[in-house]
């Protein structure tokens, strides 16, 4: 049976694996260079061109998102209210 969440999962897993490796082998790569050729400013650039590439990164996880999205629309989504008030009375309360 094709479950397409599940196909949609792991090509965004694998989509953002493939992103963080060529983040991993860019800092690797600054960490190799000889120091007696590297500027201040080409390091920085390179530096900055990484934290662009990680603001690419979503901080929502589309295909749990999509999953959850269908549980509901199924059905099968049950809340457990007992665990989220459980949950909410051990986060501390933040007050401006």
């Amino acid at each position: 049976m094709f479950n397409p969440i599940s196909d949609i999962d792991s090509v965004k897993t694998i989509e953002i694996e493939e992103h963080l490796k060529k983040i991993h082998e860019d800092v690797n790569n600054l960490a190799d260079a000889p120091s007696s050729h590297v500027s201040i400013h080409q390091t920085s650039k390179q530096i900055e061109a990484i934290k662009n590439s990680l603001k690419e990164i979503s901080e929502i996880n589309e295909a749990r998102v999509l999953y959850f999205k269908a549980e509901i629309a199924l059905g099968n989504y049950q809340v457990d209210s007992d665990k989220i008030a459980e949950k909410m009375l051990k986060e501390p309360i933040l007050v401006d």
